[in-house]
């Protein structure tokens, strides 16, 4: 999910939907098709996308013809992305290798900045903060982690569902960190659950 001047930006298995401030969905044509992987905004505004490739993805900027330029090539899949607040480098989550990249404008190269074994659950989704420090989601994890600028896993926060499906930070002073979980077992049952939590991002 990302948000979006007009609403919220939803990432689909066959494409992806904008949904309105009054809740309508409006499917957008995206030639990435089943390629797309996740969306996010570049912070002047900009809608960039990571699609699947034969030796892993691309992450670029996209177009209004649906193709992705001024990006990287990245020999594995990014299952998120997000922008610093400068707009100057992306971190991007390979969930699969369990590494947290940095992307840099300007440059081809890709850095490491810290991995995570899949043991204690698999990479989700990101959220940057103002320090350049990832918070990450664990799938079957039953928590957020967060990596300090040099890389260190320096913070646990355990949560009452294992599988959290977003992250963002905001707040009146950009500080709290919002989780939000969807409780997709009761969906046969009643209709899909969301739950909010806040905490602290320092």
């Amino acid at each position: 999910m990302e948000l979006h001047p007009d609403g919220l930006l939803v990432a689909q298995t066959g494409g992806w939907s904008l949904v309105d401030w009054e809740g309508q969905e409006h499917p957008r044509q995206d030639l990435l098709g089943t390629r797309l992987l996740a969306l996010a905004s570049h912070p002047a505004g900009a809608l960039w996308a990571c699609a699947k490739t034969a030796s892993g993805c691309l992450i670029g900027e996209l177009s209004a013809e649906g193709e992705l330029r001024h990006g990287w090539a990245v020999p594995e899949q990014i299952s998120a992305f997000s922008w610093d607040a400068s707009g100057r480098t992306v971190y991007a989550l390979a969930s699969d290798s369990g590494n947290i990249l940095i992307l840099n404008t300007g440059s081809t190269n890709l850095r490491r900045l810290a991995s995570l074994p899949r043991g204690g659950g698999r990479l989700g989704v990101m959220a940057v903060d103002d320090a350049g420090g990832v918070w990450t989601t664990q799938l079957d994890g039953w928590s957020l982690a967060h990596f300090d600028a040099d890389g260190n896993l320096d913070r646990m926060v355990g949560l009452p569902v294992p599988t959290p499906t977003d992250l963002c930070i905001g707040g009146v002073d950009g500080k709290t960190l919002h989780d939000i979980r969807c409780s997709w077992k009761l969906w046969l049952v009643r209709p899909m659950q969301v739950a909010c939590c806040r905490c602290n991002s320092e």
